[in-house]
Formats: structure tokens, C-alpha cells, sequence
């Protein structure tokens, strides 16, 4: 199903979140600043743990639990050693820094910079009034786990609160419910981040020897996680592969092959866009259809410019553009033009030949861009997809042979007594089925003097002529040997196009 491109608010309505964010985060600065009491001794505690926040920010562990995917970062852990050691508005200054550099690192356009920035500072505001609240701190007993593991779940309302305002006011109630739906995971890891950040606090408030044991218990769980995330990618990916190619084999059967297709490949790319791209090829005209996120049915436009899907065809390779992916200098510049910021473009083959071109913009994911990684995936699913594609033409060529003429591309016998048997069937009252049989004279004196190709010609002129003598209602067809019958289940006008056909056989 094909439907135009309707208006939508665009990501730089984000500043009607993002506005309200920085505001709380600077109150809060501003009653922090009342009593605030940052010692030099405070700095190099400061530095030490704003490069622990940045470091804690950049990655993004995923776990499978009961089937289900679950996202954990680490960003409390770092928050939780600053909220005892610093002054509130210094932990403030540092969460903010830090979440700055975490963002430029990853790249995004100006209206996620700063809503990730504004509500990050939020949130440590508020964290910050509940600590200074509560202050001072004094030991790492109960009530000090109380008061950090308040200000914590405050730190995560906050930023919960301003994820699901932004998706509310860019997707509508529908993403409101999904994101609001993860309440219980995000409060869940802010309260395991809490768990660990007060057993790393509590081991070096007792001997700052338990860093060197903090520091191998980090180099042993990344070197676990890493081999276990390895694992992970290649079983999803196997089980992406495989819920594609069966939803391909079902929509294939089905008739809407390329909606099934396209949104299970922006999904499964973490794309905000999926294109696919077949040029005309014989009777097949152009099919030029794009998935969009959060659209439901395909778009008739593409978010690329033709000459990057043109240049895929041409040269049958992958094309990738993006932050980390090299690619030819004037197609850097058109994709800019179009306000594209990464794409990879696969060519689609039947053989040796490209039939098309499969291609995915914007990348999703917290990276925010496509990875050399991503390439061979999407070669893959362009692959199943391009036998998938030749298979529905094969099987819709199939079925058009199957009820026309080979020479003068008419229906045949098979499609004229079905059309004959359903007009007679279903007609209206009133309505008369009328049957018109023609014999091309003279075809056999043709064949023998000018032999079979000429005979072949004069019967493809002659379907010609009669398929566009004969009235819109009208079928026409070949019955086989020389006789080319005509339908025309509208009684009022069979006559004008039996007066017509012949005149139209007559012309030289």
C-alpha cells in the first residue's frame, strides 16, 4: 500500500523539552550556589571522576533476559562516587561536561545534543538538591544508601520524564506508551548501578589498595562482556536473518512482498529509512518504495539522491556513506545536500545482472551512525532479498504467460473462456455478453510467400489494431490458430465495436 509523505513534527520541536530541562537544571545550579563549598582539594577528585563519567557514558551493554532485550549503561555508577565526594554543584558542572563530550563523541545533530545534555544536567540538579537536602553525608552505612539511592531514581525521573515528553511530542501517544512501558527496566539499572557504585565506594572509602582490585575486576568484565556481546550480535543476527527470510517466504505468498521486506530491514539496520529501488525492466515499470520509522505502508519517494542508487547500479557495489565510512567526495556532497548524514546502498542481483538497489539511511542506534560491521550484514540481507524479488517476478511472469499469447501478447484460449464463463455468470440485468469470432483471411498465401515471420507480423498487426479498435469493457484475445475472438460484455455498445473491428482490419 502506497501513501505520500504527510507533515509531522520534525526533531527540532525537541526545544520545547529541551527549554523547560535546561531551566530546571539552572534553578537547581542557582539553589545549589546558596551554599555551595568547592575546596581546590575538590578539582583533581573532580577530573578523575569526569573522565570515569565519560567513560561510563560511551558504551552501551545489551543483555537478552527471558528473550528479551535489555539495555544497561553505566553512567549512575560514576554519579554515585561524585554525589559522596563532590559538592552538589560541582557534580553538577561535572555530569554536564561530561555529558557534552559523551555527545559530541557520538555525533548528533544539535536538537539531540542538547536535549541529551539538558536533561543530564536536570537530572543531576535534582540529584544534587536531594544529597544537599540530606547533607552531610557521614560514613557509607544505611541512611547513606538511602539518601544517594533517592537522589539516583530522581536523576532517572528526570531523564525519563523528558524521554517520554520528547516522544510524545514527536510521535504522538503511541510512542508515549511504548517508552513509558520501560519505566521498570530503566529504575531496575538505576537501582543495580546503584548496588555496584555503593560496593565500589564502600571498598574505597576502607583502603584505596581495592582500586587495583576494582581495576582488574573491570579489565575481566569487558573482556567477558566483549566475548559475550560477540555472541549475542551473531545469534540475533542469525535470528533476524531468519524471521526476514520467513516473513519474505509468507509475503511473497501473500502478494505484499515489499512492505514486509522493507520494514523488517529498517528494523533490522536500526534505520530510520529502508529504499528499495527497480528500475523499468520490460513490462515491469519503476518501483521506487521507502519504509519509514514510525510510518506505517511504504512512501513513494526517496530520502537519497537517484544518482547514488544509479551509481550502485552502474558499478555493482556496495556504496557507504557516512562518519566512519569513506566513500567518493561528490557523493559526500549530495548526500549533505539532502541532509542525509549516512546511507549504504547494496546492489541487488539476479545473476550476473543488477536488477536494483536496496539501501538504508540514518542509522538509529546510540552510535548514531553505520559501522564498516554493518556492511557485510546488509550485503546479506540484500542478497536474500534480491532472490526473494526475482522469485515474485518469476512467479507473476509465470502467471501472465500462463494466460496469454506468446505472439501477439493477447489473452488466451485459457483467459477468454474465463472471462467468457464470469461475464455470462455475474452480468447485470439488462446486460447482453456479446461474442465476436474473427478469421484473418489470406494468412496462409502470406506464410507461403513471404514465409512465417511475415505471417507472424500481419497477426501481431492485426491484435493491435483490434485491441485498440475494440471499447475499454471489451476483451480481446487470441483463441489459437488464426481466430481472434473479441468480448464485449456491454450490450448497448456491441454493435459499435462489431461496425469497428472490421474497418480496423480493412486499413492497409
Amino acid at each position: 500500500m502506497l501513501r505520500k509523505q504527510v507533515p509531522r513534527r520534525t526533531t527540532g520541536h525537541a526545544w520545547l523539552i529541551t527549554a523547560p530541562m535546561a531551566g530546571v537544571a539552572l534553578l537547581g545550579c542557582l539553589v545549589l550556589a546558596l551554599s555551595v563549598d568547592i575546596r581546590p582539594a575538590h578539582w583533581p577528585i573532580a577530573v578523575v571522576l569526569l573522565g570515569v563519567m565519560i567513560a561510563a557514558a560511551i558504551p552501551t551493554l545489551s543483555f537478552v533476559v527471558r528473550r528479551q532485550a535489555v539495555v544497561v549503561t553505566l553512567t549512575e555508577i560514576p554519579l554515585v562516587l561524585a554525589l559522596y565526594r563532590l559538592p552538589p554543584l560541582l557534580v553538577v558542572l561535572v555530569a554536564t561536561t561530561a555529558g557534552v563530550a559523551t555527545q559530541i563523541h557520538r555525533g548528533y545533530a544539535p536538537p539531540k545534543f542538547w536535549f541529551n545534555v539538558a536533561h543530564a544536567a536536570a537530572g543531576a540538579s535534582v540529584a544534587g538538591l536531594v544529597v544537599a537536602a540530606a547533607s552531610p553525608l557521614e560514613g557509607v552505612g544505611p541512611a547513606t544508601w538511602g539518601v544517594l539511592f533517592a537522589a539516583l531514581m530522581a536523576n532517572s525521573l528526570i531523564s525519563l520524564v523528558a524521554v517520554v515528553g520528547v516522544i510524545s511530542l514527536l510521535q504522538g501517544w503511541q510512542g508515549t506508551r511504548e517508552t513509558a512501558s520501560m519505566g521498570v527496566q530503566v529504575f531496575l539499572t538505576t537501582a543495580l548501578n546503584v548496588a555496584i557504585g555503593m560496593l565500589i565506594l564502600i571498598a574505597l572509602v576502607t583502603t584505596l589498595w581495592s582500586t587495583l582490585l576494582l581495576l582488574a575486576l573491570t579489565v575481566a568484565g569487558v573482556l567477558l562482556y566483549r566475548s559475550y556481546a560477540q555472541f549475542l550480535r551473531q545469534h540475533r543476527t542469525l535470528g533476524d536473518m531468519y524471521d526476514l527470510t520467513r516473513a519474505m517466504t509468507e509475503a511473497g505468498q501473500e502478494g505484499n512482498l515489499a512492505d514486509a521486506l522493507l520494514g523488517r530491514i529498517r528494523s533490522l539496520m536500526q534505520a530510520e529509512y529502508a529504499t528499495l529501488w527497480l528500475p523499468a525492466q520490460g513490462r515491469h515499470p519503476e518501483v521506487l518504495l521507502t519504509a519509514r520509522l514510525d510510518d506505517r505502508g511504504l512512501l513513494d519517494v526517496a530520502q537519497t539522491p537517484a544518482m547514488l542508487r544509479e551509481h550502485t547500479r552502474e558499478s555493482g557495489q556496495t556504496i557507504a556513506l557516512g562518519r566512519t565510512l569513506r566513500g567518493d567526495p561528490e557523493l559526500r556532497r549530495a548526500l549533505a545536500d539532502s541532509k542525509v548524514k549516512d546511507v549504504i546502498s547494496v546492489p541487488l542481483r539476479s545473476g550476473q545482472a543488477v536488477i536494483g538497489t536496496l539501501e538504508v539511511v540514518n542509522r538509529l542506534s546510540d552510535l548514531g551512525h553505520f559501522a564498516p560491521g554493518d556492511i557485510p550484514i546488509f550485503e546479506t540481507v540484500a542478497a536474500h532479498a534480491a532472490v526473494a524479488l526475482e522469485n515474485s517476478r518469476l512467479v507473476d511472469r509465470l502467471r501472465h504467460d500462463a494466460y496469454h499469447d506468446a505472439l501477439t501478447k493477447l489473452p488466451n484460449r485459457r483467459r477468454i473462456n474465463g472471462a467468457l464463463a464470469e461475464s455470462v455468470k455475474i452480468r447485470a440485468p439488462g446486460e447482453v455478453v456479446a461474442l465476436l469470432l474473427f478469421d484473418v483471411d489470406g494468412l496462409r498465401q502470406v506464410n507461403e510467400s513471404l514465409g512465417h515471420a511475415a505471417g507472424d507480423k500481419v497477426l501481431a498487426e492485426v491484435a493491435a489494431r483490434l485491441r485498440a479498435s475494440a471499447p475499454s469493457s471489451a476483451l480481446v484475445g487470441r483463441a489459437g490458430g488464426r481466430r481472434v475472438p473479441g468480448d464485449d460484455a456491454a450490450g448497448e455498445r456491441r454493435g459499435g465495436a462489431g461496425d469497428r473491428c472490421p474497418a480496423a482490419r480493412a486499413d492497409p
